[in-house]
């Protein structure tokens, strides 16, 4: 009799099928969207500089109607994803199922415009499928490129809501502030350091001890925290939010004797997020001689 299948080989199994998925995937795909010489039109695009809003994708040479300019593999998100990286997100519905993706590539660049001169669609498939982008008329070279992410775009509700969830005013670089007892609470955006990975430096002040959350979009309805008060890389806890659920329980550095913490200390506080930019750790290095990035 066979032997029954072990934790590995069933995962084994699991990531075998998905790429056979995929590339069924990928060969429907080929056949029923790059069979037209267009197809070698796909990707003449490049991002820059855009006179309409911060950044946009432009094309590198003239693009005939119908052409396919490029195909972008996605990133389901979360919801939590969706509120990071609010601004660059597509929504479709697969069956039943709403999803929200991040489209690769020069996908999040592509700015909104109700009269576009591109089209785009979602194609299913593993990992959120991809996203095709596709001219809807002809297009000169350098000419901005435009995708309509529907009616609602600039409708009052979606500027309210995005209001009560962006960042205060100088701190729209980053989606992540952290709010501590350095300052009583006022928010400080977070530096990204690449990777999934924020970083904010503090300095312990007289009391030897720093308590912190940190806020997604600098609202204090998105904020993240501990499962437990004084929470500590040293003692088991879990990351929760974000949510309004987390008034008065906080990170504290300096309340655990492994951190070693005294007046004038400085430490890293570091954020990590996963693929889908919701947050999955907190914790925090000292310092070398008060020096940033050279943790003891």
């Amino acid at each position: 009799a066979d032997r029954p299948a072990t934790a590995a080989a069933r995962a084994a199994d699991a990531q075998d099928m998905a790429r056979l998925q995929q590339a069924g995937i990928a060969a429907n795909f080929r056949h029923e969207i790059l069979k037209t010489d267009n197809f070698l039109r796909a990707g003449l695009v490049r991002a820059g500089p855009s006179s309409t809003h911060g950044r946009g994708v432009f094309a590198l040479g003239s693009i005939a109607r119908n052409s396919t300019v490029e195909i972008c593999p996605t990133l389901e998100l979360d919801e939590v994803g969706n509120l990071a990286l609010l601004d660059f997100v597509m929504k479709f519905r697969d069956g039943e199922k709403e999803k929200i993706v991040s489209a690769l590539g020069c996908g999040m660049l592509y700015n909104h415009s109700d009269t576009p001169n591109l089209r785009w669609r979602c194609v299913p498939g593993v990992g959120g499928g991809l996203v095709v982008m596709s001219a809807l008329r002809n297009i000169e070279e350098g000419e901005e490129l435009f995708i309509s992410y529907g009616e609602k775009y600039w409708s009052a509700d979606r500027q309210v809501f995005e209001s009560s969830i962006r960042p205060p005013h100088g701190l729209e670089s980053s989606p992540y502030q952290i709010v501590g007892s350095w300052n009583d609470y006022a928010p400080m955006a977070m530096d990204a350091l690449g990777d999934g990975i924020w970083r904010y430096t503090v300095t312990i002040g007289k009391e030897g001890k720093a308590s912190f959350q940190i806020l997604l979009r600098g609202a204090w309805e998105t904020t993240i925290y501990p499962s437990r008060r004084d929470a500590n890389p040293f003692e088991e806890h879990e990351l929760l939010g974000p949510d309004s659920g987390g008034h008065g329980i906080n990170w504290t550095i300096g309340k655990h004797p492994k951190d070693r913490s005294k007046p004038g200390a400085v430490y890293d506080v570091v954020l990590t997020v996963d693929m889908r930019a919701s947050p999955s750790d907190v914790t925090w290095h000292r310092c070398v001689n008060g020096v940033p990035g050279h943790w003891a």
